[in-house]
């Protein structure tokens, strides 16, 4: 077990890029703080309809396709860690509106675009890096290890984001939020760059080797929807209190870090195939079981359980990728994945923007197009 961590480790420091991962680290906390609050945020205090919501989602995600290209037109050029870098103003700028919003006019679409387009060039960065650098034999274990330290970071972000906003007010969190996006930036400027040379092209992205795992990936799509932002405007609907729902979260984060640490452990040993379809399908079930609930001790148990079947079927649906991106052009095959992610989560929320039905009700529908999406993966 020593030498196992040991090797992890060394995954981070072999490289020398211990000051991208304080980034992310630094990141990845700044985001936990207020990343599930936003869409609320927007709903219940903007008082956006959930039609605009649907819309400003659909350009985030639009923009973020377009991150990646532009992270992969610019990369070989400027390197890892400026691509990092380069999309941390893009975050601050969105924060920084986000704080105004509620004082001034400002074009709603203007701050997808920006979050999109940051968002993009961040995770095209850090998906080159782990795609190239990554150990086949072990990956599955490096894939959870991120998961989990991800998790670690979400236990007390979710519960520090619902205070402040409970409590104090939501300009105090997105304040905290810019220092702490601009501070994640310093590690950036101290050190030597990290260049993956590489050309790319469209027969590179959309090859025949990549279509394989195609539906998996799009059912990973809708689930980011689904579990990622609407549940948590569902649990907000239930409890009506932003501490609440951050409490709800950070208990669902710590039962979820560890069972992901043990469940993680024997991905490498399994087909990975196999292993993500009945991940998705459990993760399915999970979701069924949502638009059920109606009391506290139910919401936190759902919240928990959906916490474990969301991280296992992730890790499962992302160790596959990085495998995929090995067997072909790993940026044709980034790129790729992100096409198929953006489909099917821009189809997956137009059928909300085109129903005439309630926001509970069209969240309660998504749930069941997820549960079923996950029972087709299983199925195929």
């Amino acid at each position: 077990m020593l030498f196992r961590h040991y090797r992890l480790l060394h995954f981070t420091l072999k490289r020398n890029l211990s000051e991208v991962y304080s980034t992310i680290f630094l990141r990845t906390f700044a985001a936990s703080l207020v990343g599930l609050f936003v869409p609320i945020y927007l709903l219940h205090e903007i008082n956006i309809s959930f039609s605009d919501l649907m819309i400003y989602l659909i350009v985030v995600f639009t923009f973020l396709l377009l991150g990646y290209i532009i992270g992969a037109l610019i990369g070989p050029y400027i390197g890892i860690r400026k691509l990092v870098a380069l999309s941390v103003p893009f975050f601050i700028s969105h924060y920084l509106l986000l704080y105004a919003l509620s004082s001034f006019n400002i074009p709603i679409l203007l701050i997808a675009i920006l979050f999109g387009i940051g968002d993009g060039i961040f995770w095209f960065a850090y998906n080159i890096d782990f795609s190239k650098f990554s150990d086949k034999k072990h990956r599955g274990e490096e894939v959870k290890v991120w998961f989990v330290l991800a998790s670690l970071i979400g236990i007390i972000g979710p519960f520090i984001g619902g205070f402040l906003l409970n409590y104090f007010n939501a300009p105090l969190l997105f304040a905290i939020v810019v220092i702490l996006f601009t501070l994640s930036a310093i590690p950036l400027l101290k050190s030597k760059d990290v260049f993956v040379r590489y050309k790319i092209s469209i027969k590179d992205v959309f090859s025949k080797e990549n279509f394989e795992n195609s539906h998996r990936y799009a059912v990973q799509g809708i689930r980011h929807v689904a579990s990622g932002i609407f549940w948590p405007i569902f649990v907000f609907f239930l409890v009506k209190q932003y501490f609440f729902t951050g409490i709800i979260f950070s208990v669902a984060a710590i039962v979820s870090s560890i069972a992901i640490w043990f469940i993680g452990n024997e991905i490498d040993k399994l087909n990975r195939k196999v292993f993500s379809d009945f991940t998705s399908m459990i993760d399915g079930i999970t979701s069924f079981t949502r638009i059920f609930i109606s009391s506290f001790a139910q919401i936190l148990t759902i919240a928990v359980l959906g916490g474990v079947t969301y991280g296992v079927s992730e890790i499962a649906g992302s160790t596959l990728a990085y495998d995929q991106a090995n067997k072909t052009k790993i940026i044709g095959f980034i790129i790729y994945r992100e096409v198929i992610f953006t489909l099917s989560r821009v189809i997956f929320l137009g059928i909300f923007l085109l129903s005439n039905f309630d926001y509970i009700s069209s969240i309660k529908l998504s749930f069941i197009l997820l549960g079923t999406a996950g029972f087709l993966q299983w199925l195929l």
